[in-house]
């Protein structure tokens, strides 16, 4: 997944996590039996929403445009959970 940005006014609306299980579905229902994890930059402001919907960090943070990221990732098994709770 590339970036996913929202205008500030939206941001802790829902709508970010609206979108985010969107893809998710997109995902399972056109490519699930191929991917098996999604993975994101998250900036470090966002690591806390990414994990509330199941992604987990991997690895050491970085600096990308002076702005502090981590990687993260969620594995096929806990998209389906996901899909299951939301939908």
């Amino acid at each position: 997944i590339g970036r996913v940005a929202l205008l500030k006014k939206y941001r802790k609306s829902g709508y970010g996590k609206e979108l985010m299980n969107l893809v998710i579905k997109c995902i399972k229902d056109n490519n699930h039996d191929k991917i098996k994890v999604l993975k994101i930059s998250s900036q470090d402001q966002a690591v806390e929403f990414y994990k509330k919907i199941g992604f987990k960090i991997v690895g050491e943070s970085y600096y990308d445009e002076h702005v502090l990221h981590y990687d993260m990732i969620m594995e096929l098994f806990w998209i389906l959970i996901l899909l299951f709770k939301y939908i």
